[in-house]
């Protein structure tokens, strides 16, 4: 992971933006296990999430994969991580 401020300059974090979802019984996978049925169905309420309110002091992280092309490998998608966050829970 890299700092958004190292990628992107001290001012980076004002033009990130994104929601998360909102644990279901204290659990994140639990929230993208129904999310992920929610979608397919449409049945049941819809999962909930929540503006992130600021990415001042986030990270950027990257998911590579194969080229075919060139025989190697490419930025597949980039994610942006509020402080704290590990993973990739922003959408």
């Amino acid at each position: 992971m890299l700092p958004i401020a190292e990628a992107l300059g001290p001012d980076g974090h004002r033009f990130c933006s994104g929601w998360q979802l909102e644990a279901v019984d204290g659990s994140l996978k639990t929230a993208r296990n129904l999310r992920d049925s929610w979608a397919a169905t449409r049945d049941g309420p819809e999962p909930k999430s929540r503006r992130v309110e600021t990415f001042e002091g986030g990270t950027l992280s990257f998911v590579f994969g194969p080229n075919q092309a060139r025989d190697g490998y490419e930025i597949v998608t980039m994610n942006v991580n509020p402080p704290g966050r590990q993973g990739s829970d922003v959408r």
